[in-house]
């Protein structure tokens, strides 16, 4: 219901998750959701994602900006696919970070790496010595 959707947001918007895996409604079938009348509309469904990522995105985008200028453990994973020259690793909190590569690196290596600038998905930052 419009209800339930709502209610969705504000819990969104209370609990501020790093991340939330969202998808559309759809009824699946073999399932009594799929037997059920009066589906939602497709458009309603579109429009209930949309507001839920935009909320979602901004939380993402407001708790990675608060880690801008701080220095993180991060194990390294590997060559990002756009540039050879940039690697990623994660964070303990999961956090993927974008750094120039700096000496010889080899995936697994821990390092520290401060963050420059946060996105809503990704973090970009230096290699700390």
């Amino acid at each position: 219901t419009e209800d339930m959707h709502e209610e969705t947001l504000t819990l969104l918007k209370e609990m501020k998750f790093d991340s939330a895996y969202t998808f559309i409604y759809s009824p699946r079938r073999g399932t009594p959701a799929a037997r059920m009348t009066n589906q939602v509309s497709d458009a309603v469904c579109h429009r209930r994602l949309q507001e839920i990522m935009d909320v979602e995105n901004e939380i993402s985008l407001s708790l990675n900006k608060e880690m801008e200028g701080k220095v993180y453990t991060v194990i390294a994973e590997g060559k990002t696919k756009q540039n050879p020259d940039n690697w990623f690793g994660r964070t303990s909190g999961n956090k993927m970070v974008i750094f120039p590569k700096a000496g010889s690196l080899s995936v697994g290596d821990i390092l520290k790496v401060r963050v420059d600038t946060a996105q809503t998905w990704i973090l970009k930052g230096t290699i700390v010595e």
